[in-house]
């Protein structure tokens, strides 16, 4: 697999703003009204780590097993981790700021 970035930027914008962004603000927003944090701190906050990850290095596989373009998909995992590593600390700064 070589890792060419450029031509998948668009793809890559669309994936980093459903698994940065959204998925962890929506995880959020539903534990602040949800108040599991008031019961289950440890796992309320293990929610908001998984809901921030990087996406899993399965679609990889499903890629070369069902067909798919491996380099696409490739490129747009090895940025996503790259990404996650700030990423992550944000949304558990936010968490622990709104559950305060």
């Amino acid at each position: 697999i070589s890792f060419r970035i450029r031509p998948y930027l668009f793809d890559m914008a669309r994936v980093a703003l459903v698994k940065m962004i959204l998925i962890p603000a929506g995880t959020i927003v539903v534990l602040y009204f949800s108040g599991l944090n008031a019961a289950y701190p440890v796992l309320a906050g293990f929610f908001v780590l998984q809901a921030s990850s990087a996406p899993a290095t399965a679609a990889i596989i499903q890629v070369k097993h069902y067909g798919g373009d491996e380099n696409k998909i490739g490129s747009i995992i090895l940025v996503m981790y790259i990404l996650c590593i700030l990423e992550m600390p944000f949304w558990v700064a936010v968490w622990k700021t709104t559950c305060l």
